[in-house]
């Protein structure tokens, strides 16, 4: 088959759906953090907020800090904001009222989450992994001068509690809090009374765990009135979307489970709206339980609808799948995701479709230690860190090899960011499972990635593997698709970002030039942005080497198989 650009374009450059800038505080300042390549590092800005049709509309930025810094998030009141930053000695919360200087109001030395702030801007939200343990933090509440007044570490005394922005309750002076637990194993609602010290627990009755498809999508929110809750449920790689209402405990579907939702808030009228997207459809706006298509879009092609499977015990998408015995030989991607914080959802991935558009299989795999799937399987990973999400990689193919529905060689590694990290270390111990490997964004030197990534992930980084690379220096080798790039034996491709402080450019040139030095096939393309392309046509371009060097290699192949 050969390179069909025109449905590559369609694929990336389909017009997607918006919403309105949220509701927001009325505040007397704008404020943005100018991150050039979506690194969470930038300048943090303000500047008054102008009156409607004002003529001084585009007044100059006033920089906080005077110098770039790594921010998680930040929170806006009415004059003034809070945000999280970190260095290598701390993290931080840091208070501005302009046009006075920054105010340290709050820190420790391990990562924390800017949550919310209370509707009456008294006190402050945080998630803290002061306890050692990111995937099991606790919740400190703050009043403004930076001290602890109330503290949840665990509910029925299972550690381990979450807050999103939208987590206080809207009215002024009512001070309860929506979070997440895992006392059954999974994530499930509750309402934290942090004055009270008590905690008011909630069955909804539904199968799976409250969650999105990122740890930083928010699952538990309020509506405008304080009278419902608005929860985001995941299950086997799709969400819904429902309204609790607390008073008779009843439950209102307002999205069914049929994709994945991608934001959602209440509007000025308590109306709840959003992004919905799958794979068998392109994105759509929502209002409570209508959907909305995107104006005067026709695709040329179908989509590739994605279907859930738990194979050897591991839940996938797979797609595109089909009898090899009556299509012929094709190739199969396997694409992995296993880290604590996301999981493959089915959600409109244009970048994968390419690849069915192109005749290649797909089987995703959300191996032990993604999230979406309970506690157990999110913390699995711990003892042997890379290698049991390898021996799910291992049996999947082998079940569907044993299916007829995979030619063991034709089998692809492929995987982007903690993925990526996965196709290298895979190649390197898996060699004779993999025809080539695919590694968008990964980490190819753990120990030099540790130091040169920025401190949010180095933070991280000490909840995997129990402290950092220098403590900790045998575990990260282990990790470390270097140490065993003696044993790679086919082709690889690296796609990695110029401007990348997750997982850094250098610790990748040194993976490539220890394989080239060994007389591998290890091409390199450097896009510009940061862990992921800066641009749609710097997305293009990515896909566009993946499927030319793909195709390059299986081509390759297959003219010495007739």
């Amino acid at each position: 088959m050969k390179l069909d650009p025109e449905i590559i374009h369609e694929r990336l450059n389909y017009p997607r759906p918006t919403l309105p800038p949220p509701a927001t505080r009325d505040a007397a300042y704008e404020w943005k953090l100018a991150d050039r390549h979506g690194n969470a590092f930038g300048r943090w800005l303000y500047r008054p907020r102008p009156a409607p049709n004002a003529k001084d509309a585009d007044a100059p930025w006033t920089d906080v800090f005077g110098h770039e810094v790594h921010q998680s998030e930040f929170r806006v009141g009415r004059d003034f904001a809070v945000t999280a930053i970190a260095d290598d000695e701390a993290f931080r919360i840091v208070r501005v009222n302009p046009p006075a200087a920054p105010k340290e109001i709050f820190r420790q030395t391990e990562k924390l989450a800017l949550c919310d702030l209370s509707t009456d801007e008294r006190f402050i939200l945080v998630q803290s992994a002061q306890n050692g343990n990111w995937y099991r933090p606790e919740l400190l509440v703050l009043d403004m001068a930076g001290t602890v007044l109330a503290h949840l570490g665990a509910v029925d005394g299972v550690d381990g509690c979450f807050a999103h922005q939208g987590a206080w309750a809207p009215a002024a002076g009512d001070a309860r809090i929506a979070i997440l637990h895992e006392a059954s194993g999974f994530a499930q609602p509750a309402i934290w009374h942090p004055f009270a010290n008590r905690i008011e627990k909630i069955t909804t009755g539904l199968e799976g765990e409250i969650g999105g498809f990122s740890q930083f999508q928010p699952a538990a929110t309020w509506d405008r009135t304080g009278e419902a809750l608005i929860l985001l449920r995941s299950l086997n790689g799709r969400s819904d979307l429902h309204r609790l209402h607390l008073a008779t405990h009843t439950l209102e579907t307002l999205q069914p489970h049929d994709g994945t939702i991608f934001r959602h808030e209440c509007d000025a009228e308590n109306r709840v709206v959003g992004l919905w997207a799958s794979n068998a459809t392109y994105g759509k706006r929502f209002r409570e339980t209508e959907r909305f298509p995107t104006d005067g879009f026709r695709p040329t092609r179908p989509l590739h609808r994605w279907h859930f499977r738990r194979i050897a015990g591991v839940p996938c998408f797979v797609v595109g799948l089909s009898d090899a015995k009556d299509r012929g030989p094709r190739w199969t991607i396997f694409d992995p995701y296993g880290m604590p914080g996301y999981h493959y959802a089915d959600g409109y991935n244009g970048g994968l479709s390419t690849w069915v558009d192109h005749g290649f299989q797909l089987v995703l795999l959300n191996t032990h230690g993604t999230s979406g799937f309970g506690r157990a399987w999110r913390e699995s990973t711990s003892p042997d860190l890379g290698f049991i999400e390898l021996e799910d990689l291992r049996q999947v193919r082998t079940a569907l090899i044993d299916e007829g529905v995979v030619d063991e060689r034709r089998a692809i590694l492929s995987g982007a960011s903690w993925g990526g990290l996965m196709t290298l270390l895979g190649m390197g111990t898996q060699p004779d499972l993999w025809a080539m490997g695919l590694a968008s964004v990964p980490v190819g030197d753990y120990e030099a990635c540790h130091w040169e990534a920025s401190p949010l992930i180095r933070a991280v980084n000490r909840t995997m593997f129990g402290g950092n690379a220098r403590t900790h220096a045998a575990a990260y080798r282990r990790a470390s698709p270097l140490t065993y790039v003696d044993q790679v034996r086919r082709p690889i491709l690296i796609s990695t970002g110029r401007d990348d402080l997750l997982c850094p450019l250098q610790q990748n040139l040194n993976y490539v030039e220890a394989l080239r030095a060994r007389g591998g096939i290890c091409d390199l393309h450097v896009f510009e942005g940061g862990h992921a392309p800066a641009n749609v046509t710097e997305r293009t371009a990515w896909i566009t080497r993946q499927l030319e060097f793909a195709m390059h290699h299986t081509n390759a192949f297959d003219q010495t198989q007739t």
